[in-house]
């Protein structure tokens, strides 16, 4: 999973079209990835469904962005200062 936020975060530098991508993303991670794995008997739902994986999939995109964008604004500012 962390290759697809990069790969989303690379492909989408704005933030529109990176929500789109996020909200995309996690509807197939949420209803064809969990069901692969569930089916190779790497995950099993216990009193959960797949739609309660979206928001968390979501938050994490965003989470990741956020944490990047501030990165790349420290990194900016340490060049600007050497």
């Amino acid at each position: 999973m962390p290759f697809f936020y990069m790969m989303l975060y690379q492909w989408f530098p704005k933030w529109k079209s990176y929500l789109v991508g996020i909200i995309i993303f996690s509807l197939f991670a949420a209803f064809v990835g969990e069901t692969i794995f569930e089916w190779l008997g790497i995950y099993k739902l216990l009193k959960w469904k797949h739609i309660y994986s979206i928001p968390s999939y979501i938050l994490l995109g965003i989470f990741v962005k956020v944490i990047l964008q501030k990165l790349k604004t420290i990194e900016t500012l340490s060049k600007g200062k050497g």
